[in-house]
């Protein structure tokens, strides 16, 4: 079920839509990527405990397209940074489920998009990954998880240049890292700690603001690509399932051939037969 869909049951109105989103979620995680980077700047260098990070250019909604049937991917917010190293940045406020498959696909689709022919492997710029996960997705109340690859029967681990970060959404901290998941997490703009934030989310999300209006059109935008999306999977569907015909109606045609060449030639013989027997 898309996104749009799920809003639709819930809400009646994009202005319903709008009050009822978090940081967290899709539609206004890609608005501050958008509009205000260096706040998604901010959070990660405190996911990643590193002050020193800087964004050299970022994308919102960065699309890699695909085929039917082949699955297409959207990164929520992926950056560049002055010290080579990309960044995917996931805001999964749901469809947790199967997350580690799903890792992989960003992964792989992320990788693909900067490697040309001929391409030195050695020049492969490392990669990371950020799950901004609304719930404890392993339960021992950790603000953030990095996953790493042990070799099992090694003391050595696999590094490939790929790094894996996952932030608990449910963490409770008074810390830092735990005001920007509160903040993220909340409906509330009232109740978020840090001004940066607040203010941010205050400008997308009260009538008052221009960024209300920005809201309003992105979520109609949101429905318009949905809708294209279903056109495109049904005309898919259509043209395969006429394909499907064809072969059959090809193979049946064949099959039928085949049949009265072989009748032609058991006519053919049975004549010669009687002609030599008469």
């Amino acid at each position: 079920c898309c996104r749009m869909d799920l809003y639709r049951k819930r809400f009646k109105s994009a202005k319903e839509v709008v009050a009822k989103l978090r940081p967290i979620d899709d539609l206004l995680f890609s608005m501050i990527g958008k509009y205000h980077p260096e706040i998604l700047e901010e959070f990660l260098k405190v996911i990643l405990n590193n002050d020193s990070l800087k964004f050299i250019s970022s994308r919102i909604q960065d699309r890699y397209p695909a085929l039917p049937p082949y699955k297409s991917a959207a990164m929520d917010f992926t950056v560049r940074t002055t010290d080579g190293i990309f960044i995917d940045f996931e805001a999964q406020a749901s469809h947790l489920d199967d997350i580690e498959k799903k890792v992989r696909l960003y992964e792989c689709k992320n990788d693909s998009s900067y490697i040309l022919s001929g391409f030195d492997y050695k020049m492969f710029p490392d990669g990371i990954t950020v799950i901004l996960a609304d719930k404890d997705m392993f339960g021992d109340n950790e603000a953030v998880y990095e996953v790493y690859r042990p070799v099992r029967n090694s003391t050595k681990d696999w590094i490939d240049g790929r790094k894996v970060f996952v932030v608990n959404g449910e963490y409770k901290g008074n810390d830092l890292i735990g005001d920007y998941i509160h903040d993220f997490v909340s409906y509330d703009i009232e109740d978020m700690r840090l001004d940066s934030v607040r203010n941010c989310v205050r400008y997308f999300k009260l009538e008052e603001e221009k960024g209300f209006e920005n809201m309003c059109e992105i979520i109609e935008q949101y429905a318009r690509d949905e809708v294209r999306e279903v056109e495109i999977r049904k005309d898919a569907e259509i043209k395969e399932a006429r394909e499907a015909v064809e072969k059959v109606e090809a193979e049946k045609n064949e099959t039928v051939e085949k049949l009265e060449e072989e009748n032609r030639k058991n006519s053919i013989g049975i004549y010669l037969r009687f002609v030599k027997q008469g």
